[in-house]
């Protein structure tokens, strides 16, 4: 990404605080840097190449690198002031006393150091606490360590030590938690028994250092209702996984002052909990927690985006699982303008899943083209890019939309290709290969008692698939059986899924 990629970028990501500030500092002044900034906040979608055009087409005599790079540094240092996250304001205070010592104000630093480890043990902020703890020492020494005890020193090191244990206690953790993502990231979620056993082993460890810890904080009891919710999840077992979250859940609320500021964790536990809901279809449940997000969309930068997209994604799912897809849409169009407009600034794989939302709506509302727009730049940029479960349920959701527009060429030519995958990896779902094998079957069902032979003999499969709690991984991104008994029985699929919901018992 070049530098004026990364401009436009920011300014298009910026707040309307971040707006107001930079517009209250700079505005009014006659600068090619604030053209510069009016080109790009009036067009969004301006590309780097016209936007340099555009600029010296105004300022033929100013450097449009120089402005560029300017203009950033000051948007840059905009944002900066106006965003004091307790750890940046306690890292802030550490580079002050450091200011001070070697101008010989050693009162004024030490002071300032105590005051940090009072506040950093407060709000849990082990690594600083860390960090002050071993720069007083360091200033001790420098100036006069005979100034205390022995008695006082070794307090000092001992409380270093335990500190030192908390933030290896908080890192093993966070390790396992990490190293189980990555292996689902890399390897796929579990597919069958053997494959959940090959996470147990973490799960495992992850206990055991838990017991073992004589330590209680809020980063330990977060990161540990994470790892097992995560886990709980990944192998089936939503009513425990949801049971994890709420406790989660109820953790941040009776904490809200050790995350307030970076709310990442938080977003994370009531998607969970917003996930489960959605699995075990207690649609009427998630409006509460729905609400529990709204505040943070007030926000700006990722905090607010995330926000908004969780609310944007689990207002729509539910519509798209009870067959509701002309709301879907609707939803959707009401969204074009606000986080739609926003959500390339998404990693790739949450992005990819806004992406198969999108076209899942638009194909149950029988928009095939605009179902197809929204999945071609996720196909075009290839599998390295997105978790390898989450690209194949996008190659089928892609073949589905190619057989509704008739292209039965390129439907094939996936069979063919997803086919050979399969067989390689030796895994894959049965719901993948039972779309494999409607795919590689309808093409010569040509009467209606060859589709409903077809459905006879996979239906008893397809029923057990609802059941298996390692194909709900892929069943939860989209109920495929019902696809299949929609095309075979030639019946709506948006009242096909209106029935499998028509027991829920929230149900509207």
């Amino acid at each position: 990404m070049t530098k004026t990629d990364s401009l436009i970028n920011l300014v298009n990501s910026l707040s309307k605080a971040e707006k107001a500030k930079f517009n209250s500092l700079y505005s009014g002044m006659n600068n090619v840097y604030l053209i510069l900034y009016g080109l790009i906040d009036k067009n969004r979608s301006i590309t780097s190449e016209n936007l340099k055009q555009e600029f010296l087409r105004i300022c033929p005599n100013a450097s449009f690198n120089t402005a560029v790079r300017y203009l950033y540094s000051l948007l840059l240092e905009t944002i900066v002031s106006i965003h004091h996250s307790p750890f940046s304001q306690l890292l802030e205070k550490l580079n002050l006393a450091e200011i001070f010592f070697p101008r010989g104000m050693y009162n004024e630093a030490l002071s300032i150091l105590r005051s940090v480890k009072v506040e950093a043990r407060r709000k849990q902020q082990y690594f600083l606490l860390l960090l002050a703890q071993r720069l007083e020492l360091d200033f001790l020494i420098q100036i006069d360590i005979s100034a205390i005890s022995e008695r006082e020193l070794l307090s000092k090191q001992l409380k270093i030590n335990n500190t030192m244990k908390m933030v290896r206690s908080i890192n093993q953790i966070s390790a396992l938690h990490e190293l189980l993502e990555h292996r689902v990231a890399t390897k796929g979620q579990p597919r069958n028994a053997s494959h959940k056993q090959e996470l147990n082993d973490l799960v495992a460890s992850e206990l055991s250092l838990v017991s073992n810890t004589s330590f209680e904080s809020f980063d330990i009891r977060k990161r540990h209702q994470l790892f097992q919710s995560s886990y709980l999840m990944l192998t089936g077992n939503a009513k425990s996984a949801l049971h994890s979250f709420e406790e989660l859940s109820r953790l941040f609320d009776d904490n809200k002052e050790m995350w307030e500021s970076a709310p990442q964790y938080y977003l994370m536990a009531i998607e969970g909990i917003l996930r489960t809901l959605r699995i075990t279809h207690q649609y009427a449940a998630m409006k509460y927690y729905l609400d529990k997000l709204r505040p943070i969309t007030a926000r700006s930068g990722t905090a607010q985006l995330h926000a908004c997209r969780i609310i944007f994604l689990y207002e729509l799912l539910p519509l798209i699982d009870k067959g509701e897809f002309k709301i879907a849409v609707k939803h959707i169009r009401n969204n074009e303008h606000g986080f739609l407009a926003k959500r390339q600034y998404l990693n790739p794989n949450l992005n990819a899943e806004i992406s198969l939302y999108l076209a899942l709506a638009f194909l149950g509302n029988h928009e095939f083209q605009k179902a197809k727009k929204s999945l071609n730049r996720i196909l075009s940029e290839g599998k390295n890019i997105f978790s390898s479960s989450q690209y194949r349920t996008i190659r089928l959701v892609y073949m589905m939309i190619m057989f509704e527009i008739h292209d039965y060429a390129y439907v094939d030519s996936e069979r063919r290709s997803l086919k050979r995958e399969l067989k390689i990896e030796k895994g894959g779902y049965k719901t993948e290969r039972l779309m494999l094998f409607f795919f590689s079957n309808i093409f010569n069902a040509v009467s209606e008692k060859q589709k409903l032979r077809i459905w006879n003999k996979i239906k008893e499969d397809a029923e057990k698939l609802q059941h298996d709690p390692f194909e709900a991984q892929v069943l939860n991104m989209f109920n495929f059986v019902c696809y299949l008994e929609s095309k075979l029985l030639r019946k709506p699929l948006g009242e096909i899924l209106r029935r499998e919901h028509s027991t829920d018992v929230d149900s509207t």
